[in-house]
């Protein structure tokens, strides 16, 4: 299926809701071949892989994303989370350190950041160790997305409905209202679980 590429990009994010990544990712490979320098569908692309647990697809999206628009600050974090989901904890690093200068208030930035500065310390300190104990592996994190929108109600509460919907529960949603429509509204919407998050 075609179309201009803001509707390849509303049909991928649909079917991400719907949990369907392989097909989101088709949608976005198409669209890519098309077009790109599309940074949204390249983000778009590594969450749709991250989903898969693809990393390595999804860090070379991210990537591909933060080449294109050096400043966006959730490509070179998610770079950094792709990196240590393969366990390249010190190539991470230098992601998490240049989304962190962008943006130094991202959530979750600075405990992933935490933990993997503690594994590759506990890692150098006992490589010449015999057996060595590990920290915990490496848990599922959510990709930190950051979208600029105004006055489209039904797109946020689409947004906020998937979120709750998913099945990993140590998630946060922050919705900031910076001068546009009520959004008290959607917002009561919400389960009630969801109000505390």
């Amino acid at each position: 299926m075609s179309g201009s590429p803001l509707e390849t990009l509303d049909r991928a994010h649909a079917l991400i809701r719907l949990g369907q990544f392989a097909d989101a990712a088709s949608e976005l490979d198409a669209l890519l071949a098309r077009s790109p320098d599309n940074v949204e569908a390249w983000f778009t692309l590594g969450q749709a892989q991250g989903m898969r647990e693809r990393h390595a697809a999804a860090e070379q999206a991210f990537r591909n994303a933060a080449r294109l628009r050096p400043g966006m600050h959730e490509a070179h974090f998610n770079v950094a989370l792709s990196l240590a989901y393969q366990e390249k904890l010190r190539e991470s690093v230098g992601s998490f350190v240049a989304a962190r200068a962008l943006a130094p208030d991202i959530p979750g930035l600075e405990p992933a950041l935490l933990e993997v500065l503690l594994q590759i310390l506990q890692d150098e300190h006992h490589a010449d160790a015999g057996a060595k104990p590990k920290l915990p592996a490496w848990p599922k994190r959510r990709c930190s997305r950051r979208r600029a929108d105004a006055d489209r109600l039904p797109m946020l509460r689409d947004a906020l409905e998937s979120v709750c919907a998913q099945s990993y529960r140590n998630w946060e949603a922050i919705v900031v209202n910076d001068g546009g429509e009520d959004i008290s509204a959607v917002l009561r919407s919400l389960p009630a679980e969801a109000a505390g998050r």
